[in-house]
């Protein structure tokens, strides 16, 4: 029977209500593809043992640089590395291929020499009594007048003693009711033009190691210009020999108080380092886009980590094993719809980065040489540690949420697009505590993004918070919650795939 026009008109009424359907459907049906068992194995591979921690520059970094690029190649991603190469290579090729997937970038790293600190005959030792901090210039000090002040959590220091009149002393800070650096340095009013010496910072601390409390504060010093000194009780013991820093903490804690002790002690310190010439790697695999290829949406992640001290290693599996895990996922399942017939329109840039634990090298290395033009680079979404529950939700057994920083602070438009992709799947609890423009912990100026922020991109910052195993060498593969870790990699996904793909680039409506 020969068809009719009204019948023609029918069948092509419900063949675009079944193309439309289907199409609005891709974006959820790919995002299910994300695999628990795929990011498990990421995840254990970049914490394992032989990566030694990932410290920028060292050999556990530059052997999960090569896992990294051996992934994309495998999924015949593109490289846009320094020496950029064709993009299909066979079997034997393929190890000499990794380096066209790299971007190299110079770090200086200083060796502490200085090994002294000295007070009457007692002689205490760099890494185990005492630690410094990077920006520190060699040099020999002696001071002989101490000021502790063990500070409840409301007290506004400034306004106890201002830095003009201490400036040629030491102050001694209890450890316990101090989470930022920044947060003690911002209180002062900070002079040292009175004295030859920068303002130097004592904390008190009982941490068994004390270098690893020292990289978890370092890293949001917005004050490199003064000397941060940790020292650990045993120390200050030496300092206020008479006094008991238990009794003080719970007095603090008891009556909420600030309490203030004075010592004449003369300590002496030698710092003295060497500088070594290394040079990072940063990621990049991209997905070429259909239609819209002159612009570029950059999914990130930084890969390396703290590195090991002797035998200990910091393993750095949510941070951030945890984030390159999920950008290694999302490449592969977007190289799998590009295959069954579905490229995004806009480039991908999947960018893994080192340095940021080095005060975020390499992204900023990446801004400063990058591969794609950054006026056409419609947003960077990050993803630093989604493998984790913080202790406030622990506390409350909600495990399906994630922090979003960030969102909102350029584009109006990036803030919604990201909330309606979560009510289509993974519908976490989109929790904005540390968007704050007042949030103490500064998250927002302290990942990869940051660096994107400042050439005017807009950005989401994807994170769990932190926890007890925070840049401690207990941040292990075990602790990772894989289902809520995939659950994340979803709404990152979905968001993606939609600023990749739909008609106009993303609204930027506020001022950096």
């Amino acid at each position: 029977m020969a068809p009719t026009p009204l019948r023609n008109t029918v069948l092509f009424l419900i063949l675009f209500f079944v193309t439309s359907l289907k199409s609005s459907e891709l974006p959820i049906i790919y995002s299910n593809k994300i695999s628990v068992d795929s990011l498990k194995e990421s995840v254990y591979i970049l914490a394992s043992d032989s990566l030694e921690g990932r410290e920028t520059g060292r050999p556990g970094q530059k052997k999960a640089a090569y896992f990294l690029a051996s992934k994309y190649i495998s999924w015949n991603l593109k490289p846009a590395g320094d020496d950029a190469a064709p993009s299909k290579v066979d079997t034997v090729q393929r190890a000499l291929y990794a380096k066209h997937f790299f971007q190299k970038h110079p770090i200086s790293i200083r060796n502490n020499k200085g090994r002294n600190l000295t007070m009457g005959s007692e002689t205490f030792l760099y890494g185990k009594d005492f630690y410094y901090s990077d920006n520190t210039f060699d040099t020999s000090l002696v001071f002989n007048r101490f000021i502790f002040i063990g500070l409840n959590k409301h007290q506004n220091l400034g306004s106890i003693y201002k830095a003009k009149k201490y400036s040629k002393k030491t102050l001694v800070l209890f450890e316990a009711f101090q989470d930022s650096m920044n947060f003690l340095l911002d209180k002062f009013e900070l002079n040292t033009s009175e004295t030859q010496v920068p303002f130097l910072v004592f904390i008190i601390t009982t941490e068994k190691i004390i270098g690893e409390y020292f990289s978890k504060n370092r890293k949001s010093s917005t004050h490199p210009e003064y000397t941060q000194i940790l020292i650990t009780e045993n120390v200050a013991k030496t300092i206020f020999p008479n006094d008991d820093f238990k009794k003080i903490a719970d007095e603090i804690k008891k009556n909420d108080k600030t309490i203030i002790k004075k010592a004449k002690r003369i300590a002496s310190i030698e710092l003295i380092r060497n500088t070594d010439q290394l040079c990072g790697q940063n990621i990049l695999a991209f997905i070429p886009g259909s239609d819209l290829s002159n612009e570029t949406v950059v999914i990130s992640s930084h890969y390396d980590h703290l590195g090991k001290t002797d035998s200990l290693i910091y393993y750095g599996a949510d941070d951030n094993a945890s984030g390159t895990a999920a950008v290694l996922e999302l490449a592969r399942v977007f190289t799998e719809a590009k295959n069954a017939g579905h490229p995004p329109r806009r480039n991908l840039l999947f960018l893994n980065v080192s340095g940021e634990e080095k005060r975020l090298l390499g992204s900023a290395w990446y801004v400063a040489n990058p591969a794609f033009p950054l006026e056409k680079t419609v947003a960077d979404l990050n993803i630093d540690m989604i493998g984790r529950i913080d202790a406030p939700h622990d506390s409350t057994g909600i495990k399906n949420y994630v922090y979003i920083i960030g969102s909102d602070k350029m584009s109006t438009e990036l803030h919604t697009i990201n909330e309606a992709q979560n009510l289509k799947g993974p519908n976490l609890e989109l929790n904005y505590k540390f968007n704050s423009d007042s949030d103490p912990n500064r998250y927002y100026m302290r990942s990869d993004h940051y660096n994107f922020v400042k050439n005017n991109i807009p950005v989401i910052f994807y994170f769990n918070g932190t926890h007890a195993d925070y840049h401690k060498p207990t941040d292990t593969p075990d602790k990772i919650d894989f289902e809520v870790l995939a659950n994340r990699a979803r709404l990152v996904f979905l968001t993606t795939w939609e600023i990749a793909n739909r008609n106009d680039r993303i609204l930027i409506d506020k001022k950096n």
